[in-house]
């Protein structure tokens, strides 16, 4: 086109040149601006947000693993227990868990979190978050209170610290 707007006389050749130049950069920070948001809304940053959140609202609760504290079954979903280092979060058939709150929560704030539970535990595993288990698998048998619970291990920090894997957060997702 625009070497018709040459013949034409519409345009100078370095007007041409410049006007390519700068769909090249444009296009650069198009596909600049698409990385970024691929890489933000990644499963885990969006599994780590939410369940930052859904705590810090108290949609889900976790029970600590020594059995004291306050009774919280007012709030809305048990998931698991904690400690001073980890949340254990519930996984199985018979439990919801944690990944069934996470994609509910999601799917309230019109977020698709069309990941598969084992795929997302298996990114996290990727990115250092949790560690695999004997045979592959993701989670571990924990017992407390004298009963075995088949749990997935995260770090607290992980999600006090608001950092997922991922450097920037954006939280306004879920504002």
């Amino acid at each position: 086109m625009l070497q018709f707007f040459i013949q034409a006389g519409a345009v100078t050749e370095e007007y041409k040149n410049a006007a390519l130049t700068q769909l090249d950069e444009d296009l650069q920070t198009l596909i600049e601006k698409q990385s970024a948001a691929i890489v933000t809304n990644s499963p885990t940053k969006q599994f780590i947000d939410a369940v930052s959140n859904m705590l810090a609202l108290g949609i889900i609760f976790t029970k600590k693993t020594d059995g004291t504290g306050t009774d919280e079954s007012n709030r809305k979903t048990w998931v698991g227990f904690h400690d001073n280092v980890n949340y254990y979060f519930l996984v199985g058939e018979n439990t919801g868990g944690v990944y069934v709150s996470t994609k509910n929560y999601l799917r309230q704030h019109d977020i698709v979190f069309d990941i598969q539970a084992k795929e997302l535990y298996r990114r996290l595993v990727d990115e250092g978050i949790i560690t695999e288990t004997e045979n592959g698998r993701y989670s571990r048998v924990k017992t407390i209170g004298g009963k075995s619970y088949r749990v997935l291990v995260i770090p607290k920090a992980v999600f006090e610290s608001g950092k997922s894997t991922d450097e920037d957060l954006d939280d306004s997702i879920f504002e």
